[in-house]
């Protein structure tokens, strides 16, 4: 099996999951090459995406040229699969063109995003539903959106954590100190996140927050412990290992019923509490293998309650990841998945 594998792999200097993914492509196939999406935005590109996050349907700029050396590639070498991760900017006649070449060659797109966000809705996301072959996403909310825009075959998979980067690091005092502490978030700011976290502060819980966009909530409340950057690379797991209580939060404007802090954070051995839905109730069993909420009152009582319960923390964390390996959220077990699937059908 013969791969072409396009995606931002040199994003946050490679520590994305689409790099994940590609491991794993690389994994199951006899032969693959990579098409590096990542690209620098220069003032055009960003005004471009002002005008999409607007509900402005516009082609986003193709700065690292991706369309056209996914062409060249098939003027030197023949491919079964062209996997697509996130492909924001490619074009339709990219896809005919790839058809018209090797019409045998099985095109498929991992969209990891809501793609009827607006901010992930590009003209060239919506132009080629109907040209992929298979179209993979994690919100089953988008299998009938799907449908009506043409798509052939979509697939519906949950968001997965990589079993060669998520899984427990040892815990010292440092590590505490310079990444963890009683209560932690790891993600980017919204304003409904903003609210729980804020008022978990007001009523004396003190929350260390990772991510961007943070820097509006550092005067709120002396309880708020504002990094303002994100975390990569290991720190990012030893982060999640170093606090007692991981908050995971759902993006409101991508109708998230899980995320990816959903696998990993209970991969990695973190006691997670996270809003209360009916995949993550499907994913792990509430209060054995995860704790969940669905208020800001239930989520205050259960995070006083587990800060004084090492013990029930630490038996829950431990459920929680070994369901991740029973039941195989990684990204080893959905791209082999999804391969087996696609072969066997076409």
């Amino acid at each position: 099996m013969r791969i072409l594998s396009v995606g931002p792999f040199s994003s946050n200097n490679g520590n994305n999951t689409s790099s994940h993914r590609n491991y794993w492509l690389k994994h199951y196939s006899d032969y693959l090459c990579e098409v590096d999406s990542a690209s620098k935005w220069n003032l055009w590109t960003k005004v471009c995406y002002k005008l999409i996050c607007c509900g402005i349907t516009i082609n986003l700029p193709d700065n690292a040229s991706v369309n056209k050396r996914i062409i060249e590639q098939f003027k030197s070498a023949v491919y079964d699969i062209v996997w697509i991760d996130k492909g924001n900017t490619i074009f339709p006649s990219t896809l005919k063109t790839i058809k018209e070449m090797n019409p045998n060659c099985i095109l498929v797109h991992y969209m990891i995003d809501d793609f009827m966000n607006p901010y992930h809705r590009t003209k060239q996301i919506i132009d080629t539903i109907p040209l992929y072959d298979y179209y993979i996403v994690n919100r089953t909310i988008n299998i009938s959106e799907l449908r009506r825009y043409g798509c052939k075959h979509p697939i519906h998979v949950y968001m997965t954590y990589e079993s060669l980067f998520h899984f427990p690091r040892p815990i010292s005092v440092d590590s505490i100190s310079r990444l963890g502490g009683d209560l932690g978030f790891i993600g980017t700011y919204e304003k409904e996140r903003a609210e729980s976290m804020l008022y978990l502060a007001e009523n004396g819980l003190k929350i260390r927050i990772w991510g961007n966009g943070w820097k509006r909530m550092k005067d709120k409340n002396n309880n708020l412990m504002i990094e303002d950057k994100g975390l990569y690379s290991e720190n990012y797991c030893y982060a999640i290992c170093a606090f007692k209580i991981n908050l995971a939060f759902l993006r409101k404007k991508s109708r998230d019923l899980h995320t990816t802090r959903s696998s990993e954070i209970p991969a990695c051995g973190g006691f997670m509490i996270a809003e209360r839905t009916s995949e993550h109730l499907a994913m792990f069993e509430e209060d054995k293998e995860a704790v969940f909420f669905s208020s800001n009152e239930e989520l205050l009582e259960k995070c006083r309650y587990y800060l004084e319960h090492e013990e029930e923390r630490s038996a829950i964390a431990e459920a929680g990841r070994k369901r991740c390996l029973s039941s195989d959220y990684s990204n080893d077990a959905m791209i082999g998945g999804v391969l087996k699937q696609i072969m066997t059908v076409s």
